[in-house]
This record gives structure tokens, sequence and C-alpha cells, in this order.
């Protein structure tokens, strides 16, 4: 049985980082599957201390260059093109000194804990 396919929604992620230019830590949700959302955020300066209590988080640099800095390891340099996963509960705080856009996949009803 052959199943079609149609889509509802297409995003052009180039487009979107031009809609979140000039506004560091806003993010767009651009898609949801599973309870999931794919999320686009503008990273520019220093973000707070965190971590997720229930879940992963897995960034991809779509554009710049994003440091994450971590409480019990080394900070990690993701260049555009790369990916990472932060597992849950790991403390972490990103930081960009230029504008930066990261595709994030995580839970719609991700829970944040702050320092």
């Amino acid at each position: 049985m052959f199943l079609s396919f149609m889509a509802t929604h297409v995003s052009n992620i180039r487009d979107e980082c031009e809609r979140l230019k000039g506004r560091p830590w806003t993010s767009r949700d651009l898609a949801f599957i599973n309870n999931h959302a794919l999320r686009l955020s503008c990273a520019k300066g220093e973000y707070h201390w965190h971590k997720h209590d229930d879940a992963d988080e897995l960034c991809f640099v779509f554009k710049g260059k994003l440091t994450l800095e971590f409480k019990d390891q080394p900070k990690v340099v993701l260049n555009s093109g790369e990916v990472m996963l932060i597992p849950k509960n790991t403390w972490h705080r990103p930081k960009s000194d230029s504008e930066t856009f990261v595709l994030m996949f995580q839970p719609i009803h991700l829970k944040m804990t702050t320092k």
C-alpha cells in the first residue's frame, strides 16, 4: 500500500534567520513532530546557566559559531554545520560573540531549571 504525503508548511531556514536577525535569544518554532519541536534561535552574547530536567537537547549550528560552557566539563565550540547532543540534567550556558543561528530539536514542553 502506498501512502501519499501532503506538506502543510514549508520553512526556508535562511528566510527564518532573516526574521530573527537583531533579536538575540529569540526562538521560532519551525516544525512539530511526535511531541517535539524544531526551533530556530538567534544567539548573540551570553545566555544564562540552565539545564533541562526531563529531556536531552540537540543543537545544530546552522550559521555562525556557538560556544557551549558546562559546569563539569570543558567548553565546546560548534561551528556552522556542527551538531551536539546535550544530555538532560547537564548545566550549560551558550555564548556567541557574533550573531549565530542554531536549530534545536527538543520536546515541545521542555522545562528549564535556571541558576
